[in-house]
Parts: C-alpha cells; sequence; structure tokens
C-alpha cells in the first residue's frame, strides 16, 4: 500500500519503529477491533441516523 489509506496490516508492519513488539501490537488491535466493531450500535443508540452512519462507515471499516 503506497498512501495513507487506514489498514491495520501496515500499523502492524511499523510496530518495531515505535518500539512495540508482535505480541502487545497484536493486543493493541484486537483492543482497537473490539471497539471499533461495535460503533454502529453506539452511533444507534446515541440517535445518530442510518443515512449519517452510512457516510461515517469507511472510516470504521475493519
Amino acid at each position: 500500500m503506497n498512501n495513507n489509506q487506514q489498514d491495520i496490516e501496515t500499523a502492524k508492519q511499523v510496530a518495531l519503529y515505535f518500539r512495540r513488539g508482535q505480541k502487545e501490537m497484536n493486543e493493541i488491535t484486537d483492543q482497537i477491533k473490539s471497539s471499533v466493531s461495535k460503533w454502529q450500535k453506539l452511533a444507534g443508540d446515541i440517535g445518530i441516523s442510518r443515512a449519517e452512519q452510512m457516510l461515517m462507515a469507511e472510516a470504521f471499516r475493519l
């Protein structure tokens, strides 16, 4: 990938530059995936319309 597009695999590949081991990086990405996977339910719970959720869906893709 040659752009700044969000990508968890890219984050994992650069983990060593930030002095993070593979195990720690996997734990961090698992936490992120768990949190982000719930975004649409939470958005609905606080009243964000389905149309607005669709506009933001790309920002929360896993």
